[in-house]
């Protein structure tokens, strides 16, 4: 088995282009939540500066708009983070997997094999953590 990324992308897709689009969300969330909180406050406080009886409810609407924001954020980042741990690890299983059948094949020494797996580790960990 390869393993150079554009062949672990390829074989594994799906995967890291769901991990990719929740990271997408999150990151865009992230965005846009400060302008919606910017939005809250000023409906607060033209409520505080108006207390007529038509606009005690105004303010609701940014509150709910703000805390969906912050739900789909939260939401976003537990699962994509539940995900990639699964999708990275499977990647690695795979890949180790492979390097120990070619190893045992070309009859190897047990520690190169050993380095090339821990080597393998090291590469799909900085993947996993330095996608962006």
């Amino acid at each position: 088995m390869p393993v150079d990324l554009l062949s672990i992308i390829k074989t594994y897709y799906p995967g890291i282009a769901f991990i990719f689009g929740l990271l997408l969300i999150e990151n865009l969330s992230w965005i846009a939540e400060p302008t919606l909180f910017g939005n809250l406050i000023d409906a607060f406080i033209d409520k505080a500066a108006n207390d007529s009886i038509g606009k005690q409810l105004t303010h609701i609407v940014p509150l709910l708009l703000w805390i969906g924001l912050y739900l789909i954020n939260s939401a976003s980042g537990s699962y994509r983070r539940r995900i990639e741990a699964r999708v990275f690890h499977q990647i690695y299983v795979e890949i180790v997997t492979g390097i120990a059948e070619q190893s045992s094949k070309k009859k190897c020494d047990p520690l190169k094999a050993a380095s090339r797996a821990q080597l393998s580790q090291e590469y799909i960990t900085f993947r996993s953590y330095r996608p962006r």
